[in-house]
């Protein structure tokens, strides 16, 4: 009996130093250090994925137009596209002044009430919402909208 604890004992303290090790060598015990930018030019944020692209191999894609921009942030916010007068307009307020209208863009996609539609099937899709019981036999549900 006396024999089996120091086993176990020693079983666990073997254990213990090795899962000790192991997790101070985890990321996740690391110090937090701020990353230096690569120089690759753009923001911060872009001379990251720049870095990336080049070590991969890979070609950024060019700037998009003003029609892919206004399509973009259409489908993103509300899941649906810009109408034709949406565009033009966009096209017009871009050429004036391209940061000004992108923000205008976004600030309009976001007060849209087609924005709160679109975000709120997630949320019911959280929370599990069904029209029905899940069953051949469901019950009318008055105002079930």
């Amino acid at each position: 009996m006396n024999f089996r604890r120091h086993m176990t004992a020693l079983f666990l303290s073997v254990v213990l130093s090795v899962t000790s090790l192991v997790a101070e060598s985890h990321w996740a015990y690391q110090p937090i250090k701020r990353p230096k930018a690569p120089s690759v030019g753009g923001n911060k944020i872009d001379s990251f994925l720049n870095a990336r692209l080049a070590k991969a191999g890979v070609k950024p894609n060019g700037q998009a137009t003003p029609k892919e921009l206004i399509r973009r942030v259409s489908i993103v916010l509300t899941g649906l596209p810009p109408t034709p007068e949406q565009v033009r307009a966009f096209e017009a307020r871009y050429a004036k002044d391209d940061e000004q209208a992108y923000i205008r863009l976004v600030e309009e996609q976001l007060s849209s009430k087609h924005f709160g539609e679109r975000w709120a099937q997630h949320w019911l899709d959280v929370i599990r919402w069904a029209e029905t019981n899940g069953s051949e036999a469901n019950l009318y549900r008055k105002m079930a909208w």
